[in-house]
């Protein structure tokens, strides 16, 4: 950290349209390096295409922007190193009283070391004070009422000071040159991105919306389908083939016949309800749809009522395959049909079983009949502008696509098993380090891997590939590029001509399909080896996770400091949707940031008892300042990915609002300072999360975390924390997990708090020589919002 007692500068200036940054002699390489750092964010995404020339001590960026170091001795080779050095992150527990954040006016983070702190301005150069430097990235999380507004600060600039480039309208990589002044390109750059933010609502029809859809005329043409296949109940999954939490427009099946928008649950429909004689034009048939106690209220609002409402987990309240069975038994065509790619293994047997024991035919069938629906709606799923599959660098990823192969092909060959078949989508991703854009928030692409013992075939679509892909995937070995569409044909006849070899390792979550259709010469062992290679984050990885929470923080704090002066200084009215796409836009101009994690959960009073409620551009409410707003919010940056939730309220609690937020801070804490042997099962720390509550006779009615991908999907396996019905691994140093107790009252608001944490070892291993052989394991807070 910098001393308190002593004054140096940094100061960067035009010079010939070029930015010259020169630092004092007198300053430490810690404070030198959180220099250059802030100020890098703003000139380049990156740090890693600065060099050196070798004839001067300057230093410079390909556009010939440069650097210079008056004393000569502090030399920068990669900033971007430089910018995550240790001594960047160190704690400075006894400065904390003094610890405040705020943005000077050239929109550059500055965090004060202390209040007395100043900076000086003028038209000509922006100097930095060293005091204005540092507690990093382990500062200690800010009440809301020490944020200052950037955009006031930002409002009293003189438009001579600081400019923008003409031909660059990213905030987040300032070249500075004409005379348009930072705030008024902001203020056009939101303008732009809030208008293209409601144009994608308009487009999509699946959003978050606690009106109720009229399902009738969809069932009903789901029910002539039904009637002609000689089918009396149809199930229709929320997932894709590859067994996927969110989905692409086209999969949203259970979505489009039901209205419901969750992202769990499964619909099942029937035919008729007693088997009685009807016409075709006249069904009176029955409808379910089950979800979990995230969305019981949100399916309580948006289902109309032809559909009933299954509860799982409640007492009372049949789980969906007994209530498909149940009404099976009464249908006229005693069946029950669902698309086999869409439904897990597990699922599928458990269906194939029962159906066999109640003499009712089970019908797994390819030809998915809401496809059908939607071809006779007209229905037009929405494709991505860009849906090209990309590098995803090793400066981000950490390890390269050839060591990860052989590692997989190592355990395969020790487990003296010819292949494993790879079918979720963010495992492809991970596995060949590239990402795409076919599920919106995911950077993933529709693909399949069989990985055996002699070669690799990679079932995705070829034409998606940008020039960089095809030379990535050239360094691969024994790769064989197919198309996607190939993949069920060609994996009945896998073959291997070795007799020891005659097993297949398929992943526990994939569909029911995939096992119908391995060859019947292979044995099946399900494995999770890797899911739980992605879960264990490298060095690069998790310093590239601690750069996104310091960036999310930065965007956070920007966020709730214009809340609450919008809302209370200026007594305006904001909505939620205003709220969360402000929320977004100041992520947005942050280097290297690629989009949201998910949709943004803006709620404000009753909104909030909604656990994934959304707002949307026919249904949002006005954030009541008094009232509780809570804000679940995450990004996907090149460095990793963030899922951060803050409940905030501007005004006076109720009792009742402080006794629940207490309590939920508490069971947070708990588990964020927890010290735990290696092995031990989630659902202990899940007990840490909710004592607190259920001393109170409360509870929370969805999981207390879940893993988080690096620039991939924000609920990851194989490790979380819950109960035991989670079946999540144990957690194990490198891991990156949720932490996000919560509680509702129903219909009156809602708290959850939610950072994210790295395992980690931890110094205390039990006795002083370690000889107990316990291996203890405690948590690094990642997040700084």
């Amino acid at each position: 950290m910098c001393p308190p007692s002593r004054h140096h500068h940094a100061s960067y200036a035009e010079d010939g349209g070029q930015i010259r940054l020169t630092i004092s002699p007198e300053i430490d390489s810690s404070c030198f390096t959180q220099i250059t750092s802030f100020f890098f964010s703003r000139f380049n995404n990156r740090g890693d295409d600065y060099y050196k020339n070798n004839n001067s001590e300057k230093y410079y960026r390909d556009d010939e922007s440069y650097i210079e170091n008056n004393d000569s001795k502090q030399l920068i080779s990669n900033v971007f190193e430089d910018r995550l050095n240790e001594k960047f992150y160190q704690d400075n527990n006894k400065d904390k009283d003094k610890d405040n954040s705020r943005f000077d006016r050239s929109g550059v983070y500055s965090p004060c070391c202390s209040s007395s702190a100043s900076s000086t301005y003028n038209n000509d150069d922006y100097e930095y004070n060293e005091n204005d430097y540092c507690h990093g990235a382990n500062s200690s999380m800010r009440n809301i009422d020490d944020f200052t507004d950037f955009n006031e600060k930002l409002q009293q600039q003189n438009t001579n000071n600081t400019h923008l480039s003409k031909q660059n309208t990213n905030v987040s990589s300032l070249i500075y040159s004409d005379s348009t002044s930072v705030s008024t390109v902001e203020t056009t750059l939101l303008r732009d991105f809030q208008f293209k933010s409601r144009q994608n609502q308009l487009n999509s029809e699946f959003t978050t919306s606690t009106k109720k859809f009229d399902s009738s005329k969809r069932l009903n043409e789901l029910r002539r389908l039904m009637w002609r296949y000689k089918i009396g109940v149809y199930i229709i999954p929320s997932e894709d083939e590859h067994q996927s939490e969110y989905t692409a427009s086209k999969d949203q099946r259970r979505s489009f016949i039901s209205g419901f928008t969750g992202s769990a649950g499964i619909a099942v429909v029937t035919l008729d309800k007693d088997g009685s004689n009807f016409e075709t034009d006249d069904f009176k048939g029955e409808a379910a749809l089950s979800t979990d106690g995230r969305y019981f209220l949100q399916a309580t609002n948006q289902l109309d009522d032809n559909w009933v409402l299954l509860k799982q987990g409640v007492k009372g309240d049949l789980g969906w395959q007994d209530w498909a069975l149940s009404k099976s038994l009464v249908s006229k065509y005693r069946s029950v049909a669902v698309d086999p790619k869409l439904i897990s293994n597990n699922s599928g047997n458990f269906l194939k079983e029962k159906c066999h024991s109640l003499n009712v035919e089970f019908l797994p069938t390819m030809d998915n009949l809401i496809d059908k629906v939607m071809k006779f709606e007209k229905f037009k799923p929405i494709i991505p502008k860009d849906n090209s599959i990309y590098p995803f660098p090793i400066r981000y990823s950490g390890e390269d696509s050839n060591s990860k192969i052989n590692k997989i092909r190592n355990y395969i060959q020790k487990q003296h098993s010819f292949a494993i078949i790879i079918s979720a989508l963010d495992d492809i991703a991970w596995l060949f380090n590239l990402r795409g854009n076919d599920i919106e928030y995911n950077p993933v692409f529709f693909s399949y891997v069989i990985l055996t013992l002699n070669g690799i075939y990679f079932y995705t679509d070829k034409s998606k590939f940008t020039k960089e892909t095809i030379d990535v995937l050239s360094d691969i070995n024994e790769l064989h590029v197919k198309n996607y569409k190939l993949f069920w044909e060609d994996l009945p006849g896998l073959e291997t001509n070795d007799p020891t070899m005659k097993t297949i390792r398929l992943p526990p979550t994939s569909s029911y399909a995939l096992n119908l259709n391995v060859p019947s010469t292979y044995k099946i062992k399900y494995d999770s080896i890797v899911v739980e290679m992605k879960g264990i984050k490298n060095s690069v990885e998790i310093e590239g996770h601690r750069f996104a929470q310091l960036k999310d923080g930065i965007a956070l704090t920007r966020f709730f400091a214009w809340l609450q002066e919008s809302l209370i200084k200026d007594n305006l009215e904001i909505d939620e949707l205003q709220a969360g796409e402000r929320c977004e836009f100041y992520r947005s101009i942050l280097s290297d940031y690629k989009g949201l994690s998910f949709d943004t959960i803006s709620s404000s009073g009753k909104n909030a008892s909604i656990i994934h409620y959304s707002p949307t551009l026919e249904d949002f409410s006005i954030i009541d300042p008094k009232k509780i707003y809570l804000c679940d919010s995450g990004a996907q940056y090149l460095d990793g990915t963030t899922d951060i939730t803050r409940t905030v309220h501007f005004m006076d609690p109720t009792e009742e609002e402080i006794k629940a937020y207490t309590l939920v801070l508490k069971g947070h804490l708990q588990v964020a300072m927890a010290r735990f042997p290696r092995g031990t099962d989630s659902s202990v720390l899940d007990f840490l999360a909710r004592e607190p509550l259920y001393l109170e006779g409360m509870n929370y009615k969805h999981g207390t975390g879940h893993g988080i991908g690096t620039f991939l999907c924000v609920h990851e396996g194989p490790c979380g924390i819950g109960s035991a019905a989670y079946g999540y691994k144990p957690l194990v140093p490198g891991n990156i997990i949720s932490d996000e107790p919560g509680y509702y009252k129903d219909n009156e608001f809602g708290i959850r708090i939610e950072s994210d944490i790295l395992v980690v070892e931890s110094n205390n291993r039990g006795d002083e020589d370690g000889s107990n052989g316990d291996f203890f394991l405690e948590f690094e807070y990642l997040t700084k919002g």
